[in-house]
């Protein structure tokens, strides 16, 4: 006699079960994902915009990031995080983070650095993105000289998933 309808009180959500017919509504997958970092140290100029370079990748499965850019190929919502160490900042300096997606900006952070030496910028976000949006991230800095951006896996990053919607 075959089952026709399957009470949940009757299921151990805890168990495994292998279907044999098409299972809908279930699942997903976080892709496309990257994450990227800085491979040498960039001189950020005074008073000005630099988008920051990633010269080296930790994981890029789908081939999405490049030339400083995630570009998705997929259309969704995605959460987009980055971060840069800034080194030898200035007292008193005004040093500001950009997510752009294509050439605007989807979010920005502004940090007036209270005291000299080393310091970490970050900005996250979710954005939407269509398959061809570009996203990159600016520093502009004013603390009266050039800052370096540290390089590093854990200095200056910039990563991303798909979320499952």
């Amino acid at each position: 006699m075959a089952i026709t309808k399957i009470q949940s009180e009757s299921l151990n959500l805890s168990d495994t079960y292998d279907f044999t017919g098409t299972v809908t509504g279930a699942g997903g997958v976080n892709t496309p994902l990257f994450r990227a970092y800085s491979s040498t140290g960039q001189t950020l100029s005074n008073n000005a915009d630099s988008t920051i370079v990633f010269g080296a990748e930790e994981f890029d499965p789908q081939n999405t990031f490049a030339s400083n850019t995630f570009t998705p190929g997929v259309s969704g919502k995605y959460f987009l995080k980055a971060c840069v160490r800034m080194g030898n900042g200035a007292d008193n300096g005004q040093n500001e983070i950009y997510l752009k997606k294509n050439s605007g900006v989807v979010a920005a952070i502004r940090l007036n650095n209270s005291g000299s030496g080393a310091f970490m910028l970050q900005i996250s976000d979710i954005v939407t993105s269509d398959t061809n949006d570009a996203f990159t991230i600016v520093v502009y800095q004013n603390s009266g000289g050039n800052v370096e951006a540290q390089s590093g896996s854990n200095q200056t990053w910039f990563t991303g998933f798909k979320i499952i919607e």
